[in-house]
């Protein structure tokens, strides 16, 4: 029922560990979007100060938030938000495969789960699949795609109201997203798998050829080293109606052949 939302905007760095951004919202009743970023705890802690005003310059949101940027860790989000349309309080946690989220939404409206398991397609692109619960408004089913910082998502209406039956609908779809997931990372694998045989295939065919390069350049090198020897020793054997090599050819059947009259000669 909500309006679709486009943000263009900017973001410029103060310091280290402060920025400000700047953005503009198309859609529904549009507007003006100006938050504020700084790193605290030797950037292990980041907080946010976000304000939305709408195109009649009536305040929409204001945001106060932090989130943990501990590596190796998940990323814990708590907002706290006043304004219209939005949750009070919202505790996120976060990391490379899945989101988690639970936000209260007021006394009469209670509370909103956001669950997501992501898979990603690319180093630009990733695919998610989950299931949202809200009380009074029944159980969703989301599907997420990611392209760098665009994120779309597409709810699917399971259920229209929390009851017994809704409870099975959401273990079942739980299920079902793990199911879609898993088959996403095979099929993901499998295209890993086979992209690295051929980079390491071409790797091998590269060695290769540096190594053939290579020993036909030290074997140039030291037929110019044994040269005058060895042309000192044929004149010697002609004067003295010895042996004389006119042509001698190494070869390998199907394979590379050489020149090594110089090398015997010597």
């Amino acid at each position: 029922g909500g309006h679709p939302r486009t943000t263009i905007g900017t973001a410029v760095r103060l310091s280290q560990s402060s920025s400000v951004q700047v953005g503009l919202i198309g859609g529904g009743p549009g507007g003006l979007d100006i938050r504020g970023q700084r790193n605290f705890v030797q950037n292990r802690i980041r907080g946010t100060l976000a304000l939305t005003v709408d195109s009649t310059r009536r305040f929409r949101v204001l945001q106060i938030g932090l989130t943990t940027l501990v590596d190796r860790l998940p990323t814990l989000s708590l907002g706290i938000n006043l304004g219209v349309n939005v949750d009070p309080v919202q505790l996120t946690v976060e990391n490379e495969r899945a989101c988690a989220s639970i936000g209260w939404r007021g006394f009469k409206r209670g509370l909103a789960f956001d669950g997501i398991i992501r898979r990603s397609l690319s180093n630009f692109a990733a695919f998610g699949v989950g299931v949202r619960a809200v009380a009074g408004k029944g159980v969703v089913w989301l599907f997420q795609l990611e392209r760098g910082e665009f994120v779309m998502k597409i709810p699917v209406a399971i259920c229209l109201r929390l009851d017994a039956g809704s409870s099975i609908a959401l273990l079942y779809i739980s299920f079902l997203s793990g199911v879609i997931d898993g088959i996403i990372g095979d099929f993901t694998s499998t295209s890993s798998t086979t992209s690295d045989v051929t980079v390491e295939g071409n790797k091998s065919n590269n060695i290769n050829m540096l190594r053939k390069t290579k020993a036909k350049e030290d074997a140039d090198r030291q037929k110019s080293l044994m040269e005058r020897q060895a042309n000192s020793k044929r004149k010697r054997e002609q004067e003295r109606k010895g042996l004389v090599i006119d042509q001698a050819i190494y070869y390998v059947e199907d394979g590379d052949r050489l020149d090594v009259t110089t090398q015997i000669q010597f």
